[in-house]
């Protein structure tokens, strides 16, 4: 698992470097302003993956919502069929 910190919006601006460097040794921080979360900062790597994952969920759902839309409609072509 992904080590998550947090930060202001302040520190992130005042000590980028130290906090890209936890981000590129694999860390994830969370930026946040008036104690709220507004960002994340994340590897390139980490992004990339991430990217991925959701192309295919989306690539997924497609699918699953098009087989379901084909079995609804044979649903209704058999109940037709049978009145």
């Amino acid at each position: 698992m992904r080590e998550t910190s947090s930060v202001t919006a302040s520190q992130a601006k005042n000590e980028f470097g130290r906090v890209l460097e936890k981000v590129i040794q694999g860390g994830v921080v969370v930026i946040t302003k008036h104690d709220a979360p507004k960002a994340v900062l994340m590897s390139l790597d980490e992004f990339n993956a991430l990217s991925r994952c959701r192309a295919a969920t989306v690539v997924y759902l497609k699918l699953a919502e098009s087989h379901a839309t084909d079995v609804a409609q044979a649903l209704l072509r058999a109940t037709f069929t049978i009145l």
